[in-house]
């Protein structure tokens, strides 16, 4: 079960059926999407929720977090997870008008901590298109590594001795919360 934790600007909770909204209007739009997939339309990206849903209260190894901006309580994008044989997958999508604050580098870090203290994985990973620009940025900052591909994605890796050897470079620790 995920539970809900928080950072100094952020409130991470797991996604439910309030968030539909949020949800679609991240999945349906081009601009967000233009790095990930197509847009979906309305009722792909309603159906697409109703899985993501789904799967935050079963034992699939996917979970969804909203990230809520702490002083307004705006939804401003999502961040997933999977787990699968001790390495984890982690992606994050946010609204634009909050893109290039540092809101996806806290979210990430702060739950990539979190994992690893969990002791749910001993690896990261991410991926993104090589024309995603700021994704090379925000890798690079939370100290994953890129690892070798061919073709239109670019993969980058964090082991967990590297996370405890690098993360006070990343991340502030004494502003991650616990519950709230």
């Amino acid at each position: 079960m995920i539970v809900s934790f928080s950072t100094e600007r952020l409130r991470l909770r797991p996604l439910t059926d309030a968030d539909k909204a949020l949800y679609c209007c991240i999945y349906t739009d081009p601009v967000l999407m233009r790095h990930v997939a197509d847009p979906l339309s309305e009722e792909s990206a309603k159906a697409s929720f109703a899985v993501a849903c789904r799967q935050n209260v079963a034992s699939s190894g996917v979970h969804w977090w909203v990230l809520l901006e702490h002083s307004s309580g705006i939804g401003i994008g999502l961040l997933g997870t999977t787990c699968q044989n001790g390495v984890g997958e982690i992606g994050v999508m946010l609204l634009p008008a909050w893109h290039g604050m540092g809101y996806a580098a806290e979210g990430i870090a702060a739950l990539v901590d979190r994992l690893f203290q969990q002791r749910r994985v001993g690896a990261m990973r991410m991926q993104h298109a090589v024309g995603n620009v700021a994704m090379f940025g925000l890798t690079r900052k939370l100290q994953f590594r890129r690892e070798p591909t061919s073709g239109v994605e670019v993969r980058w890796r964090l082991d967990h001795a590297r996370w405890r050897a690098t993360a006070s470079t990343c991340i502030d620790f004494a502003m991650i919360g616990d519950a709230r």
